[in-house]
């Protein structure tokens, strides 16, 4: 299993209402990009850590593989910035809220001096301009370790705490 990093600054709400994530197949332009088509990655049991606005809002896991769809109706009548196509990659997920919110500002400065590239953040710490990423080991580790250290809730601690044995498994 893998776990990603989802940044839904303009479609979070609708999203975890839905209880999936989804993204258009082609940008503006009708041209592939990199954070759409890393849906077609996501397989069930993933985990997703989605991100808006600057803070990590929930953890959630992959209930089936990436499959094409068009837009969910409450995409099209949501206020963005941009109209997307008709037609695009859907995963269905269970999402686990964080309570308390982390706020990413707090881990910059260890993103910037960690900086893995490939990873979902800049050379400067911050999320990368675009929906769904794929998240380095290290730094998956570390900001679950710190979202474990801020969570009561057990079920959501569960999730944290199998998502962050995925990673050690992964790597031995």
């Amino acid at each position: 299993m893998s776990i990603y990093y989802v940044l839904q600054n303009q479609t979070y709400k609708q999203e975890r209402q839905g209880g999936y994530v989804w993204a258009p197949q082609t940008n503006q332009g009708g041209k592939q990009n990199a954070g759409y088509k890393m849906m077609t990655e996501l397989k069930q049991g993933d985990f997703i850590l989605h991100h808006c606005k600057r803070k990590l809002m929930a953890i959630s896991v992959a209930k089936n593989d990436c499959y094409e769809s068009n837009q969910p109706n409450e995409l099209v009548t949501a206020e963005k910035d941009i109209e997307w196509d008709e037609a695009g990659y859907r995963v269905d997920v269970e999402y686990y809220d964080f309570e308390p919110q982390l706020n990413m500002k707090d881990l910059e400065a260890w993103l910037r001096e960690n900086h893995i590239q490939g990873s979902a953040f800049t050379k400067f710490g911050t999320g990368k301009e675009q929906y769904m990423c794929a998240l380095a080991d290290e730094h998956a580790k570390y900001i679950l370790e710190r979202l474990i250290e801020l969570q009561e809730n057990e079920e959501v601690l569960k999730i944290l705490r199998l998502a962050l044995d995925e990673i050690a498994n992964i790597a031995n």
